[in-house]
């Protein structure tokens, strides 16, 4: 089985936990997708009164009966939640964005205050950058995910999965996280009792990259043919020169080595239809 692999074999985990929230941490805790409510519902409908073994999800009704016609024309929505390891996603700045304006301001209207004093006074408010974005780490299982898109997940080829390998003492499992389950949760269900793993600063740069192809500049999925003529996968783009109309960039490879190449805008292309897919059918 062919895996991704980082420049230079670089560790795809940090040996030690980040005691910060931050982007590209693993944690257990719960994740959550809303649905149109079904009847029957797909897993138990319930509300648990402790959590299911892990990846057992639980469905929880939100509104409405779907055993009967919908009121005023609003479907029945529900939640189905499951207890499973979450990768952070939110970028660093993000998680800590309200706390960080905050202490300046604070020190800024009072100068004399110490850096460690007003960041103390602000460290535990729960009202400060509440919510997280994380989506759930998900096996390789054929009904999850069809089996023709294993190799290209796992190879970081496939635009909006991030492949995740065995977490150390966790087992012997690779992951993916799929980008479409992307939900938020109030941080502090993100607990350090159940905290799992963090990435290296080297794997937080293929979760930026996926990303932002996934969710940023469609033009990135050119970055599967640049990858086939060069025959590595690229880990890591740095922009050397940037001029207005021409930019030199280093393509760092799978295997540590470094390609720099010439970039310049396209030519507009054909005016071509986008195919796209109707709402309802």
């Amino acid at each position: 089985m062919t895996s991704f692999r980082l420049p230079g074999d670089a560790s795809y985990f940090e040996k030690a936990r980040r005691s910060q929230l931050s982007q590209g941490d693993i944690f257990l805790a719960p994740a959550a997708v809303v649905t149109q409510a079904v009847n029957p519902a797909p897993g138990p409908l319930r509300s648990a009164a402790l959590p299911p073994m892990a990846g057992e999800p639980v469905t929880v009704l939100a509104w409405g009966d779907p055993r009967f016609e919908p009121v005023g024309g609003i479907p029945a929505a529900a939640m189905v939640v499951t207890w499973v390891p979450v990768m952070v996603l939110s970028h660093d700045c993000e998680i800590d964005k309200d706390f960080n304006e905050s202490v300046d301001r604070h020190r800024r209207a009072n100068p004399e205050l110490s850096e460690a004093l007003a960041t103390a006074m602000f460290a535990d408010r729960a009202d400060l950058d509440p919510y997280v974005l994380i989506a759930p780490l998900l096996p390789y299982d054929d009904v999850l995910i069809p089996a023709w898109r294993h190799e290209g997940i796992r190879l970081a080829a496939r635009i909006g999965y991030i492949p995740v390998p065995p977490i150390p003492n966790y087992g012997a499992t690779d992951y993916c996280v799929p980008l479409t389950r992307m939900c938020t949760v109030q941080r502090q269900l993100l607990d350090e009792r159940f905290q799992v793993a963090s990435l290296s600063e080297s794997a937080r740069c293929i979760v930026r990259f996926k990303l932002a192809e996934a969710l940023a500049s469609r033009n990135l999925s050119v970055v599967s043919k640049l990858e086939a003529a060069v025959g590595r996968t690229i880990a890591d783009v740095r922009t050397l020169k940037s001029k207005q109309s021409s930019a030199t960039l280093a393509l760092i490879l799978d295997d540590g080595s470094e390609l720099q190449v010439d970039a310049k805008p396209d030519r507009p292309a054909d005016d071509l239809p986008e195919r796209l897919r109707k709402s309802r059918p």
